[in-house]
């Protein structure tokens, strides 16, 4: 006849780790259930590691809490990725900490989505990058927002990419400067879309050098803004160049004026000859004069007719013979009163004859 459960609970621990892998399976539910935690601890590894899924399914989170570190690491992944996410979650904190990566690699998305936010932040970086980029698309912004610093900062690129977007908008800012400039580099355009203006004024002067062309055009006209002097004055002349028309036409005076004369020279002819002639007259006469002639060239009539008096009579000679003969043509009075000497000495015949009767008199 079979044993009852009480005759179970009276077998001694070392009766119990006598048992053969063939006789563990062979116990019933009832029996296992009735095992005290001193009896499942006298358990060795391969007995564990013989337990059927039905098995482990029926122990209680006193029992399984109750599994030493080498127990728990004696799990199959078969046997860990078919525990149900209740208990899964039965395990202590120091129990999860004992996990293998093999083990952690065996977790299902919805697994790790329901794991609780101490379990995963108590993961190391190498149990972490264990986990596969569709456990990372399976968490939200509670679980994202539960790792640490250096588990943010552990992930690798694929692992990061895998993230919601409105998931990795929801972390703390001050989490986001963790990421390496590899991460930052990595973002995809919809994550980079979902950031948050306090999330970009976070981003360092490294981490938006690590921008791609093609991430700096999808940033938001209202997180360009957002960004302080020091941060658009790092970003490299490819990034600048990079910049939308739209993005340009959104950036305040003090944005403008921020910008490195190397920068100032990185803008094409495109950009600069769409510029609203407000946003051009933010401009410094500094940054005017670090303007090459082809950029010179580009300005369009209605821009240089309304030029500064200031900036226009900043030019160099050179800057001057590279304008148009429509942009001397708009010129008023006041803009050809403001001309030098040596600016005035420099023009082409065709140039003065291009300017107004009325204007040159």
């Amino acid at each position: 006849a079979a044993l009852s459960s009480d005759q179970w609970q009276a077998l001694s621990n070392d009766q119990l780790r006598a048992l053969s892998t063939t006789q563990i399976v062979g116990i019933a539910s009832d029996d296992l259930m009735a095992l005290t935690a001193s009896q499942l601890q006298a358990l060795g590894t391969r007995q564990i590691a013989a337990l059927s899924n039905s098995q482990l399914g029926v122990l209680s989170s006193d029992q399984l809490q109750a599994l030493s570190n080498e127990q728990v690491q004696a799990l199959t992944t078969a046997q860990l990725a078919n525990l149900s996410s209740t208990d899964l979650n039965s395990l202590s904190t120091g129990q999860f900490q004992a996990l293998g990566t093999a083990q952690i690699a065996a977790l299902t998305t919805d697994q790790v989505a329901n794991l609780e936010d101490a379990d995963l932040a108590a993961l190391s970086t190498t149990q972490l990058q264990a986990l596969s980029g569709g456990a990372f698309t399976a968490m939200d912004s509670t679980d994202v927002g539960a790792l640490t610093d250096s588990q943010l900062a552990s992930l690798t690129t694929a692992q990061l990419r895998a993230i919601d977007a409105a998931d990795l908008a929801g972390l703390a800012a001050a989490k986001l400067v963790n990421l390496s400039t590899a991460q930052i580099a990595s973002l995809t355009g919809a994550q980079l879309i979902a950031l948050t203006t306090e999330q970009w004024q976070a981003l360092g002067n490294e981490q938006l050098a690590a921008l791609s062309t093609a991430q700096i055009i999808t940033i938001a006209s209202d997180d360009l803004r957002s960004l302080t002097s020091l941060q658009l004055q790092a970003l490299g002349t490819k990034q600048i160049a990079a910049l939308t028309n739209t993005q340009l036409g959104v950036m305040t005076s003090d944005q403008l004026q921020a910008l490195a004369d190397e920068q100032v020279q990185a803008l094409t002819t495109a950009q600069l000859a769409n510029l609203v002639t407000d946003n051009l007259n933010y401009l410094t006469s500094t940054q005017f004069q670090a303007l090459g002639t082809a950029q010179i060239a580009a300005l369009t009539a209605n821009q240089a007719a309304n030029l500064e008096s200031m900036d226009l009579a900043a030019l160099s000679t050179a800057q001057m013979r590279a304008l148009s003969n429509a942009d001397l043509t708009a010129m008023d009075s006041a803009d050809i009163g403001a001309l030098t000497g040596n600016q005035l000495a420099s023009l082409t015949t065709a140039q003065l004859r291009a300017i107004d009767a009325a204007d040159l008199a």
